[in-house]
């Protein structure tokens, strides 16, 4: 069984950045040894349609995304209200425009 296994949800709309987030994301956890799959899942490519991106990651080799969220990223109040009852395995939430401060976390070790 994996030590590290979480997943990490970030939505928005098309435009704001969800890619190139997932993509430095991705990076750095690849970086840090975790193993990763990403899924993006997208309305349309138009400018302003809804993007929910999920990267699930851990020590060893991760073959399916998983049902629940552990780290959820909304960049806009739609994104909340689309994915508010979404399964999610702890109760904090980021709300747009606040800022948390994550540190001690499983993939900075």
């Amino acid at each position: 069984m994996n030590k590290i296994d979480f997943a990490v949800g970030i939505g928005g709309e098309n435009g704001q950045g969800i890619a190139s987030t997932g993509n430095i994301l991705a990076l750095i956890l690849a970086q840090r040894g975790l193993h990763l799959n990403a899924y993006n899942a997208y309305q349309s490519i138009i400018r302003g349609g809804h993007t929910f991106l999920t990267i699930r990651a851990g020590d060893g080799p991760v073959r399916n995304m998983g049902d629940k969220i552990d780290v959820f990223i909304p960049l806009n109040q739609d994104t909340m209200d689309r994915h508010a009852r979404a399964p999610f395995t702890t109760k904090r939430r980021s709300r747009p425009g606040k800022r948390r401060t994550v540190s001690n976390s499983a993939a900075c070790r």
